[in-house]
């Protein structure tokens, strides 16, 4: 059975047989709570407590080269970006951590984003300790945004 992805079938991906996810199956973990443990009293009951999880990682450079490894997952990776959205999507298709490796790179590039107050406070904790505050600039009307790793002694 094909998955969903990308707002149309992928070949590929199995379900379970019972049409659920293959991955908490396979590995023999329970599939999550049965519907009767909303009648419960919060503690552990029948299939409620039956949920668990397996993982295997792998450093795939260990089995292959890493220059290929990389490759393989910049390939991966920049297909699923060019995937198109599904019609009354949200967004643009992306993957896990993609918004968080997007906010770091931002980071990186622009600075940490910090709210005027705590850009105040922190100015204020480095003026009783005698050390540099950070270097805050105006970016808003209420925010600040300290780049890099400046600041110390």
């Amino acid at each position: 059975m094909a998955g969903v992805g990308c707002g149309r079938r992928v070949q590929g991906l199995r379900a379970g047989a019972d049409g659920g996810g293959a991955g908490g199956a396979a590995a023999g973990a329970g599939l999550g709570p049965e519907p009767a443990a909303l009648d419960g009293d919060g503690r552990p009951s029948g299939r409620d407590d039956d949920i668990g999880v397996f993982a295997l990682a792998i450093a795939p450079a260990t089995l292959r080269d890493a220059g290929q490894v990389a490759l393989d997952a910049r390939t991966l990776f920049g297909t699923v970006l060019d995937c198109p959205p599904a019609e009354g999507s949200c967004g643009p298709v992306v993957y896990p951590g993609w918004h968080e490796a997007r906010r770091t790179a931002e980071s990186h590039r622009d600075g940490v984003p910090l709210a005027a107050p705590l850009l105040a406070e922190l100015a204020s904790i480095a003026a009783e300790f005698g050390v540099r505050p950070v270097a805050g600039t105006a970016a808003g009307t209420a925010a600040g945004t300290v780049a890099g790793t400046e600041g110390g002694r």
